[in-house]
C-alpha cells in the first residue's frame, strides 16, 4: 500500500472507475485500486491497493501473465479482470472500507 504518486507498476493495460470514485488499473500481472479516501476522486495522493496479483506464488495469480482488461460492475461491488491470451477471467468481490 502507498500513495499513488510513489507506486511503481507495469504499463497500464486498462482503466475502470467505480461509483465510489475509486480507479482500477490493470497491468499484465496485477489489478490495483487507487482508493478515493478523501472524496475528491482518485488522484495522486490516494492509497494504492493491489486487489489481484499480490501473491505471485499461488494460483491464479501465478498464472496471470497477460491481464488486458478490467471491468467494474455498475454497483461497484465486483471487479473482473480478463486474461484473454490465457482464456480466463478472475472476479473479485469488492468490500468497501
Amino acid at each position: 500500500m502507498g500513495a499513488s504518486r510513489a507506486s511503481c507498476s507495469e504499463t497500464a493495460q486498462s482503466l475502470a472507475a467505480d461509483p465510489f470514485g475509486n480507479l482500477y488499473v490493470s497491468s499484465r500481472t496485477t489489478v490495483r485500486q487507487i482508493a478515493d479516501r478523501d472524496g475528491d476522486g482518485a488522484d495522486g495522493d490516494d492509497e494504492v491497493i493491489t486487489v489481484f496479483g499480490a501473491r505471485r506464488d499461488s494460483y491464479p495469480e501465478s498464472a496471470a501473465l497477460c491481464i488486458d482488461d478490467v471491468v467494474v460492475s455498475g454497483d461497484g461491488r465486483r471487479v473482473t479482470a480478463f486474461a484473454r491470451c490465457q482464456e480466463f477471467l478472475v472476479e473479485v468481490e469488492h468490500v468497501r472500507r
